[in-house]
């Protein structure tokens, strides 16, 4: 259930982000998401907790950055910089403070 599942959860919270849509659910209940996550990840294996957490971040804003990765594909090669610097600035502006919030 979305109740054992947090981490799954959040990514159905976050991910809309990469596809410029707005963040639906406040700040603090995907923080609240994220402190299940890691209680949830040192519970079932103390040791290893640094590492899985390191690589559940990194999956989240991989898959993210698939979308992105599709929004520069779209375009003609004639404006590629110019959606370069778009696609850029728009995750700076945009999708990294609420990540780093996250």
């Amino acid at each position: 259930t979305d109740k054992d599942n947090p981490w799954g959860l959040l990514h159905v919270h976050v991910l809309p982000l990469f596809n410029e849509e707005p963040l639906r659910v406040p700040i603090e209940d995907l923080n609240a998401l994220v402190k299940r996550h890691i209680q949830t990840v040192l519970a079932a294996s103390p040791s290893k907790a640094l590492t899985t957490l390191s690589a559940d971040a990194r999956e989240l804003i991989e898959a993210g950055m698939v979308t992105l990765n599709v929004k520069l594909l779209l375009g003609s090669d004639e404006f590629l910089m110019g959606r370069l610097v778009e696609v850029w600035s728009f995750f700076w502006d945009h999708v990294l403070p609420y990540i780093e919030g996250v």
